[in-house]
This record gives C-alpha cells, sequence and structure tokens, in this order.
C-alpha cells in the first residue's frame, strides 16, 4: 500500500513539473492529474473500506473465541486432540487429562473395565474411517496419583479429521462433557424414588397418589383391592374423573 501511494504522489509531481505557459495551463496534464488525484481519493476510500470490515471481522472473531472459551468453561467440557500416527492425545482445553497429554495405553487403564469395550469399539471405528463421528458415554477415573479411583461420567463427541485425498483419519477431535453432576443427582432422585415406592407400596393403608390438577397418577394394592380400581368400570371411573369434583374433596379443599 505504501509503495502505491509514493507511486500516485511520485506521478503528481511529475505532471506538476511539466512546463507550461504564464496564462494558462496544458489541458492534458490537468486532465491526468485530475484522473490520478480521483484514483487515489478513490483508493483511499476502498481501503478505509477494507480495514474497517477487517477489524470487524477480528472483533467477531474474538467475540466468538470469547463465547466458545465460556461455554466450554461453564459446561464442564474438555477437549482433546489425538494424533494416530504418534499414538498420542494432546489436551487442547480443560482439565481432564495432564497437561502433556497421554498415550493410548494410559487412556485405557482410565476407563472403566466395565466401559472399555465399547469405548475402544468407537475409538478405532473412527480410527479406520467407518464412522465420520461417533458419540459415547464411560466412565473415567480422574486420579492420576494411583490409590483409590475417582471416576467421572463423561459424554464424549468425536469427530475425525481427514486431509484431502486420503480415507482415513489424521487425528480425532474429542469433546468430552463431565456429566458427573447429572448422573450423580439422578441416581439420588432415584434412590429416593425407590425408598418412597417401597412405603407407598407397603403401607398398611390405602394410599392414591393425585397430581395437582386432580388426576389419578397411582394408587398402592391396598387402596386398589379397597376400591376395586382394577376393575374395567372402576378403574375408569378413578382415572377420568377429577379429584376436585368428587364430595366431600369439593367441599373442603381449594384445588388453587
Amino acid at each position: 500500500m505504501e509503495s502505491i501511494v509514493m507511486f500516485i504522489t511520485y506521478s503528481i509531481t511529475l505532471l506538476l513539473q511539466i512546463p507550461t505557459d504564464s496564462h494558462t495551463i496544458q489541458p492534458l496534464p490537468l486532465f491526468l492529474m485530475i484522473v490520478i488525484v480521483v484514483l487515489f481519493i478513490l483508493f483511499f476510500i476502498l481501503n478505509r473500506i477494507v480495514s474497517r470490515k477487517v477489524h470487524h471481522a477480528m472483533r467477531e472473531s474474538n467475540h466468538t473465541n470469547a463465547i466458545m472459551h465460556q461455554a466450554l468453561k461453564n459446561g464442564e467440557n474438555n477437549v482433546l486432540y489425538y494424533n494416530i500416527s504418534e499414538d498420542w492425545s494432546y489436551k487442547l482445553y480443560g482439565h481432564t487429562v495432564p497437561e502433556k497429554g497421554l498415550s493410548t495405553e494410559d487412556w485405557k487403564k482410565h476407563v472403566h473395565p466395565e466401559d472399555l469395550p465399547y469405548a475402544l469399539d468407537c475409538l478405532y471405528k473412527l480410527v479406520r474411517g467407518e464412522k465420520k463421528t461417533m458419540k459415547f458415554n464411560y466412565r473415567w477415573n480422574s486420579n492420576y496419583e494411583g490409590g483409590e479411583p475417582q471416576w467421572r461420567y463423561l459424554r464424549n463427541i468425536s469427530v475425525g479429521e481427514y486431509l484431502p485425498g486420503f480415507k482415513r483419519p489424521v487425528g480425532i477431535i474429542s469433546t468430552l462433557s463431565d456429566e458427573t453432576k447429572i448422573i450423580q443427582q439422578q441416581e439420588r432422585e432415584k434412590e429416593l424414588t425407590d425408598k418412597y415406592r417401597l412405603i407407598f407400596e407397603n403401607s398398611i393403608i390405602g394410599l392414591s397418589f393425585y397430581n395437582p390438577e386432580g388426576k389419578l397418577l397411582d394408587a398402592n394394592n391396598n387402596m386398589r383391592e379397597l376400591c376395586n380400581i382394577d376393575s374395567d368400570e372402576e378403574d375408569k371411573f378413578f382415572y377420568q374423573t377429577n379429584l376436585f369434583d368428587l364430595s366431600p374433596f369439593n367441599e373442603h379443599m381449594n384445588q388453587n
């Protein structure tokens, strides 16, 4: 760009030095000078437009990178790159694997033995080019110091990296989402549900569950025997009748 500006400046200087008489400027040099000045102005305007677009694209790129970084951080995600020829997984982001990365043999040692066969099968399908992408879950021992395993529940989404003309990938990019908190919460909820289900089914009195809208959800064995709910007629009656329409509930209970 600097060379173009220097060329235009030099051309204008030469044109200004063309001999003229004392009264008029020759029309041809004047015309050329005007053309060059116009071109210079147009070049300057286009350069400004391009520069603004470049700066805008850089700001958009930085903004996108910041959003992606925050999304990875908030979602407790990890990104790995597995170099097939080196048989080594490099950490691109996260804390699941050590900074130096790890080999496939080390990776196998940290996958739960019950989950390892399926995880390996998914990995080898990617390596052989049989699948372009794979999604699979496995438990991961995050304890690298030895001793008692510290199992994390990982959701692995992997995609192969291909070079033009090759049928097999040169590498695999994997996003590992740590779903340990979600799984543990689901297990606690299931344990609590099973506990109350046991109490519900073995109660010596008849119990029934209704939703807030007054529809029957379930009844234990004693309630079913008491109300003969399992018969065709009674079953239809109880499941189709709103609790708040029945006496004495409609007189003593407010649905809201």
